[in-house]
């Protein structure tokens, strides 16, 4: 986020989409048992709008340059009063 801001985003341009937590089960060997818990894994999925559609490259690029692992698309859409 930080990198993002950095990059000349506004914060009013930046928010998450969706975010998850939840458990991670392990398969026992031994069919009769259920598995159990192992641990949790997370999930954050960030929005960004630009204005300058030229910049989405680059702005790609800064984001999986800081820790994204996951470019779900690019969209594209007429400017409303959503982002302000």
């Amino acid at each position: 986020m930080a990198a993002l801001r950095g990059a000349g985003i506004p914060d009013a341009r930046i928010r998450t989409a969706n975010f998850y937590v939840g458990p991670i089960y392990n398969s026992p060997q031994d069919s009769a048992q259920p598995p159990a818990i192992a641990g949790f894994e997370s999930s954050n999925m960030v929005e960004v709008q630009l204005v300058d559609v030229t910049a989405a490259g680059h702005i790609i690029d800064i984001a999986l340059s800081n820790g994204a692992n996951q470019i779900q698309g690019v969209g594209f859409s007429l400017r409303t009063n959503h982002y302000r």
